[in-house]
């Protein structure tokens, strides 16, 4: 699992960097992180892999109604948000969202405080770090 662990997070510090530098999270690097990810599921453990998939498939149209209604998301988060919840499993990626989403929220006013015009972050370095708070926090619990 550990070549699992170091695989997601490259490719997840990958796709930070590109969100934090363009605003945009390359297709090309969703693929890979989801290829990824089945690639070790089929040699670690198979029987996860339909009810991943289908847990990402929900996870899934729950951003996607988040972002219609929204303003905050961008389409690649929605997508990313789904990779994180095949790789991590539904209610890990619910956790992870959920601290997701509290770091982003202490990050954008400390970054209002110091830097006034600042108007949006990028959100998928918070998703990365919520899946490594959730994975690492709940690895036992979940």
């Amino acid at each position: 699992m550990i070549v699992f662990y170091a695989g997601f997070f490259l490719i997840c510090s990958l796709i930070c960097f590109f969100d934090l530098r363009y605003f945009i999270i390359p297709d090309a690097l969703l693929i890979a992180l989801f290829l990824w990810t089945a690639a070790c599921f089929f040699a670690f453990d198979r029987v996860v892999i339909a009810g991943r998939l289908a847990s990402a498939v929900v996870f899934f149209f729950i951003f996607l109604f988040i972002f219609k209604f929204t303003r905050g998301l961008g389409f690649g988060d929605v997508k990313f948000a789904s990779c994180l919840c095949f790789a991590t499993g539904f209610f890990k990626a619910l956790s992870a969202c959920f601290c997701a989403c509290l770091l982003g929220l202490l990050a954008f006013f400390i970054a209002r405080i110091f830097y006034r015009k600042i108007k949006r972050l990028p959100f998928a370095p918070f998703l990365t770090a919520g899946a490594g708070i959730s994975l690492f926090s709940l690895a036992g619990a979940l």
